[in-house]
């Protein structure tokens, strides 16, 4: 077994496990901080711990707030900024398809 406590850190984008094509990072984001457009090969399912963030995949945008959930395909350009101090859980799988 082993435990993670996911809390507000640094540096912002934290590896915490990656196992048989499943990797979890905790994004650890200061009000107003950014991560530009970027896609990645995987499915990702975005779950809000705490804080506010707004979400951007493809053309669409979306609010999250914390114990909000999103998710998008594998190679979809998204992009976030944090409306106020968030503390993100990523979980990227494979691509069932």
């Amino acid at each position: 077994m082993r435990k993670f406590t996911l809390t507000f850190t640094q540096p912002k984008i934290q590896t915490m496990m990656q196992r048989e094509g499943l990797t979890l990072r905790q994004l650890s984001l200061e009000e107003g901080q950014t991560l530009d457009r970027h896609h990645a090969a995987q499915v990702l399912t975005i779950v809000v711990l705490s804080g506010e963030i707004e979400f951007v995949a493809g053309n669409e945008s979306v609010v999250l707030r914390t114990h909000d959930l999103a998710t998008i395909d594998a190679y979809v350009e998204h992009a976030v900024r944090s409306i106020k101090q968030s503390v993100v859980l990523l979980v990227l799988t494979p691509d069932a398809h």
